[in-house]
């Protein structure tokens, strides 16, 4: 059984009571400058995530690059006095070291 409509509507005006005209609720329109916080906000979450996943993608990057073996002239020295490589192989492996130490 639904309750009569003078019960609604009295019930309705007890409990918006005190509240202010500009309230927020379903329905209703704030003031505009209320949300201007809010999207500064938002946007400086959104900059701080940007910021943190470059880092973790650089760093997982990085982690990619140390797994490559890197020898250094004096490795390539102490390997071809070992015996480990050829003469032809050093300068093979020198040249490839420079280029990639410069950048090429």
């Amino acid at each position: 059984m639904l309750p009569p409509l003078a019960a609604v509507v009295s019930f309705r005006l007890v409990a918006t009571a005190g509240v202010p005209a500009s309230a927020s609720g379903p329905g209703q329109r704030g003031d505009p400058a209320e949300v201007i916080p809010w999207l500064g906000l938002l946007l400086v979450i959104i900059l701080v995530g940007a910021v943190v996943l470059a880092a973790a993608r650089r760093s997982f990057q990085g982690s990619n690059r140390s797994t490559e073996v890197m020898f250094t002239l004096d490795d390539l020295r102490a390997m071809r006095e070992r015996g480990d490589l050829s003469d032809e192989e050093f300068e093979t492996a020198k040249d490839k070291l420079i280029r990639r130490m410069r950048g090429e």
